[in-house]
């Protein structure tokens, strides 16, 4: 399998597995797309590859995916320092930003039930005492 970078209609860029083609579509494996962000450090620009299927089920060990031909505007196989860097981001992905992604939604999920589904609280009473001494005679 060779890995390629695709650039689709709707400007997504992506990298890829091209593990085969048909008459009328590509069929890739393993996309990761292509996200500038900034660096906050230095202020530059970061390319960095983030899973295309981010919100699927990631016991699932099927992560191909059919696109038409005439959604895809070019498909070139990558240079050798991509493709490093697509299998490296690759690895890198799966094994800290995913497991961080989901252990962050979950957080907040679970912050969202508790709100929703716990029994409202009373408020405290509370009580105002002075303590000037400003009583007139």
């Amino acid at each position: 399998m060779r890995v390629v970078y695709a650039k689709l209609i709707n400007n997504e860029e992506i990298f890829a597995y091209l593990v085969g083609m048909s008459n009328d579509s590509y069929i890739f494996r393993d996309c990761m797309i292509l996200e500038e962000r900034m660096n906050s450090a230095s202020g530059s620009l970061v390319t960095v590859l983030i899973d295309y299927f981010k919100y699927v089920d990631t016991e699932s060990k099927n992560k191909d995916i059919h696109i038409e031909k005439s959604h895809v505007i070019f498909c070139k196989e990558v240079s050798h320092e991509y493709e490093r860097y697509y299998k490296i981001s690759r690895i890198y992905y799966d094994k800290y930003v995913e497991p961080n992604s989901h252990n962050e939604v979950k957080k907040v999920t679970d912050a969202m039930e508790e709100v929703l589904y716990s029994p409202p609280t009373k408020p405290a009473a509370s009580e105002l005492k002075s303590t000037a001494n400003n009583t007139l005679h």
